[in-house]
């Protein structure tokens, strides 16, 4: 999975550069913002995820084009047994082509709150699910935030929200669909702008109605069903075009990192209501 794509408002950068960014100071006139560095941040999450068993395979970030913004991607696995999490549900996993993620973001300017997110990631592509439940952090930079104390307490919540995720999945797999019943998906997910931009609509059902095992090796059979047509939109979500990186249908742009990550978690909460 390439994860995380700068494209529009965001940059792609790394740890070494998040070191090199001057310490954000308060908002003018706010008693009690008080901004985080990212650097810190991402430390403390690896180090609790290090903590409880977990071995980052790929991290990726990306930043606003002022550094306020971050938005990042922990990729995940079990290095040991993980409390929590079903030792039958990560060798499912693994056997699948899937694996764990942690998705983030935060905001020194006050525009949004620290909040994390659970996922999986599938090998072979470009596809992500966020089970849309904000789990960690959610909360701004104000005085009486401990970056250590609320890290702790979220990720001691993460086995649950993964194996939920994974649920969710195979529920999603579960559940066969017609191309008529995909279509209707489609036309509903898009309605009234839940989960993005209608001008996705044509590529993800193009994307849907032409996957092969050629071109989507993710589906491993699943064409037909509601994890093949989630695929479709996060292909689509991260490559633009026609999610095969390539323009031969409707062409619309890769997703900035900001609105991807905030609609493939509406993608997973229209997918797994």
């Amino acid at each position: 999975m390439e994860g995380l794509m700068a494209h529009v408002d965001t940059e792609q950068t790394d740890r070494a550069m998040l070191r090199l960014l001057p310490t954000p100071e308060p908002l003018p006139g706010s008693k009690y913002h008080r901004p985080v560095r990212h650097d810190v941040l991402v430390d403390e999450i690896e180090i609790g995820l290090n903590d409880r068993g977990w071995e980052v395979n790929k991290f990726e970030v990306s930043l606003s084009k002022d550094s306020m913004k971050m938005f990042g991607v922990f990729h995940l696995s079990a290095t040991r047994h993980i409390d929590g999490l079903p030792t039958d549900l990560v060798s499912r996993t693994q056997h699948e082509g899937r694996g764990f993620m942690v998705g983030f973001r935060s905001g020194n300017d006050q525009s949004m709150a620290l909040s994390g997110v659970a996922g999986s990631s599938v090998f072979v592509c470009d596809n992500m699910m966020f089970n849309g439940d904000m789990f960690i952090f959610s909360k701004k930079h104000t005085t009486n935030t401990n970056i250590k104390h609320m890290v702790s307490a979220g990720l001691d919540q993460l086995p649950i929200e993964l194996t939920k995720t994974e649920n969710d999945i195979w529920a999603m797999a579960d559940q066969q669909l017609t191309l008529d019943e995909a279509r209707l998906e489609t036309f509903r997910a898009f309605e009234t702008g839940r989960v993005a931009a209608p001008k996705y609509l044509l590529p993800v059902w193009e994307t849907y109605r032409d996957a092969t095992n050629d071109n989507a090796p993710e589906i491993n059979g699943s064409k037909g069903n509601r994890w093949g047509l989630h695929n479709a939109f996060t292909r689509v979500f991260s490559h633009g075009h026609d999610g095969k990186g390539e323009n031969q249908h409707s062409s619309v742009t890769p997703m900035s990192n900001s609105n991807k990550f905030k609609s493939t978690i509406k993608l997973g909460k229209f997918f797994s209501s």
